[in-house]
């Protein structure tokens, strides 16, 4: 589905006997910002805050309804102002639920960007929620990153760090060239560093 300004998925399967909601989006680009609503999959700086995370809920744990389809790392709303801009800024919530688990998670995201740098800075508040006993998880993490260069050189990096002072950090460097890449990347996370919603290397 597609026209000027509003884009969307629908993936929806049938096995023969039952049907499920695989994946549903709706994005709107508007003059200087775009909102998408379903399924979205934000990535700030390396990851650590805010990721390309592994599933809390499985697919097998969703029923596949048009609210909680099967394929969802985030499932909510995420609205970005236009990153072409000197500073931008991204606001997600996702709240994914099954018959045991409801996963929640409120996140901010603001950039700066001059030249070949660009800093930014993401905070996250979430939580995961057995459905059963009301027994909660509470999470507080924020981060900051950096990145320097352009596609031929760069250099990246990104330190988290949660609400008792563990952190996650990551660093990589990158160098193009007409004939080669040399990619290097460097990571190291407190052993009590968890975050269910980053997807840092």
């Amino acid at each position: 589905i597609e026209t000027e300004r509003i884009r969307g998925l629908l993936d929806w399967e049938h096995d023969g006997v039952n049907g499920h909601w695989r994946r549903r989006t709706v994005v709107w680009d508007g003059p200087g910002a775009t909102a998408q609503l379903g399924n979205v999959e934000p990535r700030w700086g390396r990851g650590l805050v805010i990721g390309r995370r592994s599933r809390v809920i499985t697919s097998n744990d969703l029923d596949g309804t048009l609210t909680q389809p099967i394929r969802s790392r985030f499932n909510g709303a995420w609205i970005a102002s236009d990153n072409k801009r000197f500073v931008s800024a991204d606001l997600l919530v996702s709240d994914i639920r099954s018959d045991n688990l409801a996963d929640r998670v409120a996140a901010v995201n603001i950039t700066a960007r001059k030249r070949d740098m660009r800093a930014g800075v993401s905070a996250l508040t979430g939580e995961i929620e057995r459905q059963d006993t009301s027994l909660t998880q509470i999470f507080r993490i924020a981060g900051g990153y950096l990145r320097l260069g352009r596609t031929q050189r760069e250099i990246l990096g990104e330190i988290a760090v949660d609400e008792d002072g563990n952190t996650g950090k990551a660093a990589e460097a990158v160098l193009r060239t007409k004939r080669t890449t040399v990619h290097a990347r460097a990571w190291h996370y407190s052993d009590r560093f968890i975050n269910p919603w980053g997807g840092g290397p």
